[in-house]
């Protein structure tokens, strides 16, 4: 049996995770992360202290949620789209390359995950339960991309996603929130939506509830 305890990081601690797509899991895994009788929050990120991990599928990396061992799961388009970086992107996690509308996701809320190895040790890729808020921060490099971050499905439930912000150093930062976090949702996914094009990711933080 999973053990919750082992899952759940603290808001204020960050604990490794890996970009990409971000599905959720299902209520049956997230049931079993539920212990205690009020909501509180969390929030894991993936950034380069925090990197994906590759598994024996090349569509299919984890990113380690804490340090006991518990490991979520981000889907990516195609065995090419999640690369390392060129030289010149130090303090980047990856990059994501996609025609237009291609998308990477986190798991939300999916019951029943297949094992995974990692590191030749076979290991379940969980869910993150009620999410409700997500942040990416890349770099299109000067090519004006636009970026998209949201929960799927998308459905009238949805907050507007916040303008995107540019940061000095030329990143930019955009953000999704939902209103209702009990609102099944299957992934969180990010989209390239004006054309072709590479993004460098810096990092990319959930913020979820467990009850």
């Amino acid at each position: 049996m999973f053990d919750k305890r082992l899952l759940i990081v603290p808001a204020l601690v960050v604990s490794t995770v890996v970009v990409g797509t971000i599905y959720l899991s299902s209520d049956k895994n997230a049931s079993q992360l539920s212990v205690f009788a009020d909501p509180v929050s969390y929030s894991v990120t993936i950034d380069v202290d925090h990197p994906l991990l590759p598994t024996q599928d090349e569509t299919m990396y984890a990113f380690r949620l804490h340090n006991a061992g518990a490991y979520g799961a981000l889907k990516a388009p195609s065995s090419e789209a999640i690369k390392t970086l060129p030289e010149g992107h130090a303090g980047y996690v990856f990059s994501f390359t996609s025609p237009n509308q291609s998308f990477f996701s986190v798991k939300v809320k999916e019951g029943g995950s297949t094992d995974y190895e990692i590191g030749g040790v076979k290991r379940t890729l969980w869910g993150i339960p009620h999410p409700t808020k997500v942040k990416l921060v890349y770099n299109d490099g000067g090519k004006n991309l636009t970026a998209n971050t949201l929960p799927y499905p998308a459905n009238n439930w949805q907050e507007q996603q916040t303008e995107g912000e540019v940061l000095q150093n030329g990143d930019k930062s955009i953000s999704y929130a939902i209103k209702d976090p009990s609102v099944a949702t299957t992934s969180w996914d990010t989209s390239i939506n004006t054309g072709s094009g590479t993004i460098y990711v810096r990092s990319m933080t959930i913020e979820y509830t467990c009850s």
